[in-house]
């Protein structure tokens, strides 16, 4: 999230399938095929994107990888 963070200010990138509700929709999918789904660990840090994703991502405290939504963001670009 910290180097989401940076990315976003220092070169103007917009957040893609990075708010709360995607998350949400990661864990669900992820859980359903049967992905590992490691512990969150580490310090909270806040998504200046979204409001909700931290607070989000504290309740579910699961950690997705970006490879959970590459099928998504490959779709994105068709």
């Amino acid at each position: 999230m910290a180097l989401a963070n940076r990315v976003m200010l220092r070169y103007r990138a917009q957040p893609w399938r990075m708010t709360a509700q995607d998350y949400e929709y990661l864990v669900t999918r992820t859980q359903a095929h049967g992905t590992p789904q490691p512990l969150l660990t580490g310090p909270r840090t806040e998504a200046t994107w979204d409001a909700e994703l931290a607070p989000t991502m504290d309740a579910v405290g699961i950690a997705l990888h970006e490879e959970a939504a590459l099928d998504l963001l490959l779709e994105d670009l068709v």
